[in-house]
């Protein structure tokens, strides 16, 4: 398979030990130190990967709620 710039992360974090998630966090930070776009589809508001924006879909319309000044999304929409 060539080398991708895109990875798709649908729910990484769902069932994950402490250790598997230390690992997941850790791969994804690899993978932006590699210029490698992450997107991840999470169902709750906090997922430990770090990001450099945070969108929201509610209702159907989607938003941006955070950036990397943050660490967590912000709570407004």
């Amino acid at each position: 398979m060539e080398d991708q710039n895109l990875v798709l992360l649908d729910e990484p974090t769902r069932g994950l030990d402490e250790a598997s998630l230390n690992e997941l966090v850790k791969l994804v930070a690899e993978l932006q130190q590699e210029n490698k776009a992450v997107i991840v589809a999470a169902h709750d508001n906090y997922t430990p990967l770090g990001y450099t924006a945070h969108y929201q879909l509610e209702g159907g319309h989607l938003s941006r709620t955070g950036n990397a000044a943050s660490s967590t999304p912000s709570s407004g929409a």
